[in-house]
């Protein structure tokens, strides 16, 4: 926004009153020349023949001076625009509505826009952006017309097109939609820009994976608006390249793809797609905040469990506690899993603490046990539930069992003709009782146990991993921000991005590139996604170019501001002025 001219006729007219008076006020009380007496004249008298009185140079400086005054006023009055009378063609007056989407990035199709516009200066224009505006009325002069062109810019957001063309309609005037896409129904429109294929990356999305040690999962949407073809995908964080796949990009679809990142403390993650012929190479990006990974925490209560102990020790990425049944504190929210080997609990605990249960006392385990069988025989076996996953287990023995009551909402997973066995609670506060002492039983024995123990810890962290990633948002809707005492807005994944200062009272920060941002606020720092609208992808495959009328002649050199006439003449002024202002 220009800061030049700032007044109004009227203002500009008291500042100028106000100078004069200053300026006049100088001159009647400025000091004067001093009366002094000397012996003799000889030594002025030859001055004093090519000296006349001063006093008309005086009030000629007076004059000249408050001319300048005046000038200078002049040329701070905001110049009143020029009436502009719509140009009616055939009775109809017609407005340009402009699409300053995300997708009219691409390379030639805000040139072609402007030529259109140019080859119709009398037509009124609106841009149809994340708000409709009109930006020039019928009938600007070419040079104000120009530089409305000059000045058009896509966004990274939407366009409000059937918007902006009601907003040209509430003018009466007729809308006609350049875009590089069809217009709404029941418009007229034109399409704008050279066609072709367009890759683009549609969405990453990450989330904290189960596994051990703690990781995350990457998910990719891949789109290709054109034949299949291959193309190049790279992955990175902010602590460096994660690696590259040459993935076949299907004919007009869609292609998805998912990663395990290794664990950091990289903050986003983004992919990049690169394909031969692209388009709008503006999409071919896309980013997601990781959100951050907490380690696995598993309590084992145990009189002595070698087997339990050595398989939890293999486990990578685990912080493991031993505690006697006598010694066993009550877990916080912070463990995962409590394993309790022929324990347990005191007291109830937290439904956020999952816990497995091995030959519990009876009456004081989370289900009530029934009579203990002998060298029981099983039975049943529900290999389905993800607790077996990876596990081969057909057959087991044990010296003992106790059957389990199973309450409503669990699931048996083994039983004897006796009864249930083996039973878990999937929901909160989860639970699994084992009816029998692994000690006393060849599960330890086999090749399973590794795997089943890993798959108890995996049970356990469900939804517990990380913390649940920022939603990331479109480039049309922006960031909000709280609105108290301002926000900053950084963008982490481009090196030295300046920080963008919000000031207080706005609620939402918009125009901002697809990226990772980090805000901070009086709600505190976060990091946050911003996408490339997914409306705006699937829109380069256009066809060929239009053409609305012929290229635009050459710009003629904008008009000189009046403004910069009247500084010119203050220079002059004020130059006199010292001419003539006696010494």
């Amino acid at each position: 926004m220009s800061l030049w001219p700032l007044l109004d006729p009227a203002r500009a007219a008291a500042l100028f009153v106000a100078c004069a008076a200053l300026i006049t006020l100088w001159f009647l009380l400025r000091p004067r020349a001093r009366r002094v007496i000397v012996p003799s004249l000889a030594l002025f008298e030859l001055d004093a023949k090519t000296h006349r009185d001063p006093r008309w140079r005086e009030r000629l400086a007076l004059l000249l001076q408050l001319v300048g005054a005046g000038l200078l006023c002049g040329a701070l009055v905001r110049e009143a625009a020029p009436e502009a009378a719509p140009v009616v063609v055939e009775g109809v007056v017609e407005a340009f509505v402009v699409d300053l989407s995300a997708s009219m990035r691409a390379e030639g199709r805000m040139d072609a826009v402007r030529a259109a516009l140019a080859a119709k200066p009398e037509n009124a224009i609106v841009t149809a952006g994340e708000r409709p505006r009109l930006v020039a009325p019928p009938g600007l002069t070419k040079g104000r017309h120009d530089a409305v062109l000059a000045a058009l810019r896509p966004g990274w957001g939407g366009a409000e097109l059937l918007g902006a063309a009601r907003l040209a309609e509430s003018y009466g005037y007729r809308p006609i939609v350049l875009s590089d896409g069809p217009a709404p129904d029941g418009l007229a429109g034109q399409i704008v820009g050279e066609g072709g294929p367009d890759a683009a990356v549609v969405n990453v999305s990450a989330s904290a994976g189960v596994g051990l040690p703690p990781e995350h999962n990457v998910a990719i949407i891949l789109q290709n608006q054109g034949p299949e073809r291959p193309a190049r995908l790279s992955i990175k964080t902010d602590e460096g390249p994660l690696g590259e796949e040459t993935v076949t990009l299907p004919a007009d679809g869609r292609l998805r793809r998912v990663y395990r990142v290794p664990p950091s403390s990289s903050a986003w993650v983004r992919a990049v797609i690169s394909a031969e012929g692209d388009t709008l190479p503006e999409n071919n990006t896309s980013a997601a905040a990781l959100p951050p990974l907490r380690p696995a925490v598993v309590w084992l209560v145990t009189p002595g469990n070698r087997y339990l102990l050595g398989a939890l020790k293999l486990l990578p990425g685990l912080t493991l506690k031993v505690f006697s049944p006598a010694s066993a504190p009550s877990p916080g929210d912070d463990v995962d899993l409590v394993i309790y080997d022929r324990a347990a609990p005191k007291a109830t605990l937290n439904a956020d603490v999952s816990a497995v249960y091995i030959d519990p006392p009876a009456g004081r385990g989370p289900m009530p046990l029934g009579e203990r069988v002998e060298d029981p025989t099983f039975t049943t076996w529900d290999l389905t539930h993800p607790l077996f996953a990876g596990v081969s287990l057909r057959r087991l023995e044990v010296q003992a069992v106790s059957t389990v009551r199973a309450p409503a909402g669990a699931r048996v997973l083994s039983a004897t003709a006796a009864g249930p066995a083996w039973v878990v609670r999937d929901a909160a506060p989860r639970a699994q009782v084992l009816g029998f002492d692994l000690t006393r039983s060849d599960l330890p024995l086999t090749v399973a146990f590794p795997q089943l123990v890993y798959n108890w810890v995996i049970w356990a962290r469900q939804g517990r991993a990380g913390e649940a990633p920022p939603p990331s948002v479109s480039a049309a809707e922006g960031l909000t921000v709280s609105p108290g005492l301002g926000a900053e807005v950084t963008r982490l994944d481009v090196p030295d991005a300046p920080t963008l200062t919000v000031p207080p009272g706005q609620r939402r920060v918009e125009g901002l590139a697809p990226g990772v941002y980090a805000v901070l606020d009086e709600a505190g720092e976060r990091v946050q996604a911003v996408l490339f609208p997914e409306g705006e992808l699937g829109r380069a495959d256009v066809g060929p170019p239009v053409t609305l009328g012929d290229a635009a002649p050459p710009a003629e050199a904008s008009p000189t501001p009046r403004w910069l006439w009247l500084v010119l003449a203050v220079v002059v002024v004020l130059a006199l002025e010292q001419q003539v202002a006696p010494r």
